[in-house]
């Protein structure tokens, strides 16, 4: 009985000592191998547009100062009809 437990014992030793091998050989890595990303031209273009678009600011600050100075000096005057009917063109156009 002693004789079938130590060369069961033995079997499952070796079975382990040669996987540890195999796992330890698996676990070297190349010093050669880089990983690597390649950008297709879309994806190219898209940063590039979206970096012209950052550049661009928010506020038109041209448009702002005039309308700001003309309040200021009090003649800035926008007439109510012409205030209608563009919110009555742009309802129109959703339909």
């Amino acid at each position: 009985m002693a004789g079938i437990l130590i060369s069961s014992v033995m079997q499952t030793y070796e079975a382990y000592s040669a996987n540890k091998t195999v796992s330890a050989k698996k676990a070297e890595k190349p010093e050669s191998s880089k990983d690597t990303v390649a950008l297709s031209k879309q994806a190219k273009d898209f940063k590039s547009i979206l970096k012209t678009l950052a550049d661009v600011p928010d506020i038109r600050q041209d448009l702002v100062s005039g309308i700001k100075a003309k309040y200021e000096a009090g003649s800035y005057n926008v007439p109510s009809m012409e205030v209608a009917t563009k919110m009555f063109n742009k309802l129109a156009a959703l339909d």
